[in-house]
């Protein structure tokens, strides 16, 4: 989701030169971060993962804005679902779920996680114009599937 969303402001031929311009990515920008945007004319966003399109979407994209501002120590609000409110969600979804000591979840942690992505898919389909639970069918399978190595 959030790799079409970056695409849709920013299209990956375009993405090297509008990051270049940016003063605070050329100096934090790890080198294998640069050869991503580098590839990106010919990959696409294939191989961004979400800490890397945050971070460009936060220093590239100016007219998307959490209500409490980027990296605030709160969580946004239920009632708060801008753009980048939603993205600032999924940081500290993949965060929280990422930086876990104990591996143990409940069915209550879990659902929560999923409810709480089906509900920023949803406001992401209508903002990318996709069809109804197009991004939401996504979750609903990796909820209930099989996981192997793979996975």
């Amino acid at each position: 989701m959030l790799r079409e969303l970056l695409a849709h402001f920013i299209p990956p031929d375009t993405l090297f030169d509008t990051v270049k311009r940016n003063r605070l990515l050329i100096y934090n920008m790890k080198s294998v971060d640069w050869s991503k945007i580098y590839e990106t004319k010919d990959k696409g966003y294939m191989d961004f993962n979400i800490p890397l399109i945050y971070i460009i979407m936060r220093s590239c994209i100016p007219q998307i804005q959490p209500a409490k501002g980027w990296g605030s120590p709160k969580n946004p609000e239920a009632h708060e679902i801008s753009l980048g409110d939603d993205i600032e969600r999924c940081r500290r979804y993949l965060n929280s779920i990422m930086d876990r000591g104990n591996t143990t979840v409940s069915y209550q942690e879990l659902n929560a996680f999923f409810s709480g992505f089906k509900d920023v898919a949803r406001r992401f389909e209508i903002f990318l114009g996709k069809e109804p639970n197009e991004f939401v069918s996504q979750f609903d399978v990796l909820k209930t599937c099989s996981m192997d190595e793979d996975i």
